[in-house]
């Protein structure tokens, strides 16, 4: 597991696509698979939690004005 997870840091220290398959090809497709899972459950995760925080904002502002 230790392996796993240093391989997918240092792909996504290197960037997307830039992960050499010539360095290791047994263990390339599954971290660059395991980078884009984490990255795009982060970046809906931020997302998610920018909008629901800003939804917050506009209900208590609207509590606030209009009671």
């Amino acid at each position: 597991m230790r392996l796993h997870l240093s391989c997918a840091v240092r792909a996504h220290s290197s960037g997307w696509e830039r992960s050499t398959p010539a360095a290791e090809p047994h263990m390339n497709f599954y971290a660059y698979h395991f980078n884009l899972s984490i990255q795009g459950r982060g970046a809906l995760f931020l997302f998610s939690n920018y909008l629901g925080y800003f939804f917050n904002i506009v209900i208590k502002w609207g509590n606030f004005y209009f009671p």
